[in-house]
């Protein structure tokens, strides 16, 4: 069987979303089966982008190179060949995020065939030489002459690397996980509504353990600030002091709620119930069969990032912010669902609220939540996710085909 050394896979992402549920599991089990394959990686411009995609693809162990925004668009338009990437090796271009046409170009640029692995048909291009799909429904409405292969969730398998001992709910005390998110933007605004809602919800729960989740994008020193600013918030919310104590702190509201700050994956292997915003926690939670309360306030969605044009309009002055307002509402009454384990059940497994509502509202269905059925919820959420594998699958699907020789 032909070597792969002196191969280079590029692969093009934008958000943390696909490199924490694409990428790390991706590059971890490419790297165990081919370790002198180099790995680069090229970030592409996102609305939804945290700022800190580059440093924490470099957490990642086995990535050999990787280009910010500014260096890959710099490189797309004529400048410099980006830091620790080369040119002439064999490999291909696999698309995990981004604009797909601008990973079609950065691949001419390299003379590489443009791979993808996309979850939903509406992505998949004309130009990728090979596409791969998290399931049956990405597959296209066309035929596709063996050009497409389904290959599973990589977000199942990233779940399950960061949370191993991921045990099943155990009995008192209740376990509760915030999930705020992974932008500062989103942060500011969701912290001090989300400590809101445990303060009114602790009361009916009072051996409750609350815990509050660290996305890699964001620093504890980011999160106290966020806690304690109230300038600007667009949600009601309650500012919270920091403790020291635990590994990374405690944050306590005025009503007396002590919320331990932990890694994403530590709150992950231990919540037995999680409230959320809505992206890739609701893959990786629903498949370590981990319940959720799904929020996605749109109090101001003029304000709100979104892909494309749309994102941009409230910068038009005069009529940009009501002309995005009506039009992401008008967008967000024809999703049913937001969380991903519901789309792909096409009903609510996990209640979801959006639109306008109250930190008493929320309160009142977490705690609704909480007295419903956890366990059969959680087996059902592992269930329409699935086993891992999908790593193992899309690394043996590119290693034939550089193995093949394919051309660019």
């Amino acid at each position: 069987m032909e070597p792969l050394d002196q191969h280079q896979i590029i692969v093009t992402v934008n958000g943390p979303g696909e490199i924490s549920g694409w990428l790390y599991p991706f590059a971890t089990a490419l790297k165990r089966r081919a370790p002198e394959l180099r790995i680069c990686v090229a970030v592409l411009p996102y609305v939804f982008a945290s700022g800190a995609e580059v440093s924490v693809v470099r957490t990642i162990e086995g990535i050999d190179a990787v280009a910010g925004v500014k260096e890959t668009m710099r490189y797309l338009c004529g400048g410099p060949l980006p830091q620790g990437f080369e040119k002439g090796r064999p490999g291909c271009l696999l698309h995990f995020g981004g604009e797909p046409f601008l990973s079609f170009m950065l691949a001419r640029k390299w003379r590489y065939a443009c791979l993808a692995y996309i979850e939903t048909r509406e992505n998949d291009r004309p130009w990728f030489a090979k596409v791969y799909v998290t399931d049956e429904t990405a597959l296209p409405r066309r035929s596709s002459n063996g050009r497409c292969a389904v290959v599973g969730n990589m977000m199942v398998d990233a779940a399950w690397m960061r949370a191993p001992r991921r045990q099943a709910p155990s009995h008192p005390p209740l376990t509760i996980g915030i999930f705020p998110g992974s932008r500062t933007l989103a942060l500011k605004h969701m912290l001090p509504f989300c400590m809101k809602v445990a303060g009114l919800a602790a009361p009916a729960l009072p051996q409750a353990r609350w815990m509050l989740a660290k996305a890699d994008y964001i620093s504890v020193a980011q999160l106290k600030a966020a806690a304690a600013d109230e300038d600007g918030r667009m949600l009601e919310g309650e500012s919270a002091r920091w403790e020291e104590g635990g590994p990374l702190g405690y944050l306590v509201s005025p009503r007396g709620t002590r919320v331990e700050i932990q890694t994403s994956s530590t709150v992950m292997a231990e919540c037995d119930l999680a409230v959320t915003v809505p992206g890739t926690n609701t893959a990786e939670l629903a498949a370590l069969g981990v319940p959720m309360l799904v929020l996605l306030p749109m109090h101001y969605p003029e304000l709100y990032p979104f892909p494309g044009l749309i994102g941009y309009l409230h910068t038009v002055p005069l009529v940009g912010r009501p002309l995005k307002r009506s039009l992401l509402l008008a967008y967000f009454r024809r999703v049913r669902y937001m969380a991903l384990p519901n789309r792909k059940l096409k009903r609510e497994v996990v209640p979801e609220l959006s639109g306008v509502f109250t930190a008493e509202e929320v309160a009142a269905k977490l705690l609704e939540t909480v007295n419903g059925p956890l366990e059969r919820v959680g087996q059902e959420l592992r269930a329409v996710m699935g086993p891992p594998g999908a790593a193992e699958r899309l690394v043996d699907e590119i290693m034939a085909y550089m193995r093949r020789g394919a051309p660019a």
